[in-house]
């Protein structure tokens, strides 16, 4: 029960109606308990049940973890219901701001009122084990509150200073995000246009269109139907190039890494490589963590030339073997005296070629899921004396067309091109489990897509299917330096201090699958993972 000595009429029958509500844990201060909004969305849910998805909702008592739930539960559901904050309230949602949190309780028990009080009386009365009898009348708000004719006022014209900093219209839509809305309206008229011309042409009374039809042979019909694909075709097409052309994110970032140790795993090629000389360029201590030290030896000469930054090493390490993994770790360790970005850069393809590792698991899983699992064990301490510190998993938007099978996360005998995608997939999950258990350590975690980049991944792709995915790939697929901008982002960019558990895409935060997020899958995989790279009691705890 909330308790309250200097409570008025309005508030005392505010507390009843919220003590009404079957929250999944006890609130006794609304100031504090409803800072992470999370029993607000419990509320929601409750009059809102299609717009509400509770585990989207983390209870958390780190700033930012609260300021995006706020964000997340803004955009998804107070939007929907037209009750907007803005910026300022929910900053002082999350900090507790005294009264905050009232005013918005109060706002949302009228808009509830207001959209189906019959139905709000039949689910409190369902949901009340207590019997406790709340009298909901909108007059009697609108008499007691002490928001007065605030509160009966539609939420969108309240632009009165006094309500400023309380419920607001929602921020301007970004240049980006208005660019790629100026694109499709544009060939959606272009389009429209094309075919509206063609249909047109058709328009004839029924006497001259037979006669135009009796003129045109079959051939004739077929040439034009196919005339009309291929033009429809290259519409797209070109529609399609100029989407991913302007629509490519960009670090804008100027922040120096001068004193920053940085580990990136598979730096020789494609975005690691890029990202590597990009660090460098920053001013940081660049850990070159490859398979092949010849060639990365020869990209660290290159790099300390192009950048005049020597404070550059390379060592030897082969995510697909554990004793690589540990061999590397224990040198890290041991001549390290901080870690403050590791990137998890290292992924193989496979098409259809199955291997095995030396540990029993298969190829791709091992080298891009199960050697990033195992190697942030090992580095775990390192990264928490040096905090803040990140870590970034390079993942996919490929993980939509994949499915991770919990009763089987080693599938040695699955098409290996299908786990590229479960692999990716499986970074999520493990970012996203990753965070949750860091939380308020000073370490972060974000994964990301880098899109759909022309590196040295696909080399594995046999003729023929090499031949057309050759002349798509230089056609739509980014450059490995584009490729590269938002894992630079996630690795430098000041703004993203303390933003854990995201996933981004061209530099900004992305939505992920219901699917994906689940909390019990995240804890379900490491579980399972656990004793897959032969975790030790003496090694370090997540």
């Amino acid at each position: 029960m909330i308790g309250d000595t200097t409570q008025n009429q309005a508030d005392t029958e505010l507390i009843a109606w919220i003590d009404s509500v079957p929250f999944s844990k006890p609130a006794k201060n609304l100031t504090k308990d409803f800072s992470d909004a999370v029993l607000v969305a419990e509320i929601l849910k409750l009059y809102y049940p299609r717009y509400v998805e509770l585990h989207n909702y983390v209870p958390a008592s780190n700033l930012n973890t609260k300021i995006d739930n706020w964000n997340t539960l803004n955009r998804k559901v107070l939007a929907k219901i037209d009750v907007k904050l803005n910026k300022d309230t929910i900053c002082h949602l999350a900090n507790g701001t005294q009264g905050a949190i009232e005013k918005l309780l109060l706002e949302l028990r009228t808009r509830i009122l207001k959209d189906d009080e019959k139905l709000h009386k039949q689910k409190l009365t369902k949901h009340n084990e207590e019997g406790i009898d709340i009298q909901l009348s909108k007059e009697k708000i609108r008499d007691n509150s002490p928001c007065g004719e605030q509160l009966n006022s539609p939420v969108g014209s309240l632009d009165s200073p006094e309500a400023s900093d309380g419920i607001c219209q929602p921020s301007p839509v970004s240049k980006v995000g208005r660019f790629k809305r100026g694109i499709s309206m544009v060939f959606g008229w272009i389009a429209s246009l094309f075919l509206r011309n063609i249909f047109r042409s058709f328009r004839f009374n029924k006497h001259s269109r037979n006669m135009i039809l009796d003129g045109i042979t079959c051939a004739k019909l077929l040439c034009l139907a196919a005339a009309i694909v291929l033009g429809g075709a290259a519409l797209l097409l070109v529609g399609l190039y100029l989407y991913f052309t302007f629509t490519r994110g960009v670090c804008k970032s100027k922040s120096r890494m001068d004193g920053k140790t940085v580990i990136i795993t598979g730096c020789t090629s494609g975005i690691g490589r890029e990202t590597a000389k990009n660090l460098a360029k920053r001013g940081a201590r660049l850990i070159m963590a490859c398979r092949n030290t010849d060639k990365a030896n020869q990209l660290k000469d290159e790099i300390t030339k192009e950048t005049n930054n020597s404070n550059i090493v390379v060592r030897m390490l082969d995510l697909s073997s554990l004793q690589s993994i540990r061999e590397f770790a224990k040198q890290i360790n041991r001549e390290e005296a901080r870690l403050d970005v590791l990137i998890h850069n290292a992924g193989t393809a496979e098409t259809f070629r199955k291997k095995v590792t030396e540990d029993g698991l298969e190829m791709t899983m091992a080298t891009n899921y199960f050697g990033p699992f195992l190697l942030t064990h090992l580095l775990i301490d390192l990264l928490k004396r040096s905090k803040p510190s990140r870590i970034v998993v390079i993942a996919s938007e490929l993980y939509r067309i994949a499915r991770l099978n919990l009763n089987n996360i080693n599938p040695t005998s699955t098409l290996p091109a299908y786990l590229y995608y479960v692999s990716k997939y499986a970074n999520i999950v493990f970012t996203l489990e990753l965070a949750r258990r860091l939380d308020g350590t000073g370490v972060t975690a974000n994964c990301l897509h880098p899109g759909m980049v022309d590196s040295g991944i696909w080399r594995n792709v046999p003729a023929p299917l090499s031949w057309c995915l050759y002349l798509i790939i230089k056609a739509f697929f980014k450059t490995p330096e584009q490729g590269a901008q938002t894992t630079i982002h996630l690795a430098v960019s000041e703004e993203l201090n303390g933003v854990s558990g995201k996933y981004f895409v061209d530099c900004a935060k992305y939505e992920l699958s219901n699917a994906v997020k689940d909390p019990a899958k995240g804890k379900k995989l490491w579980e399972l993972s656990e004793p897959l790279v032969k975790l030790q009691p003496s090694d370090s705890k997540i």
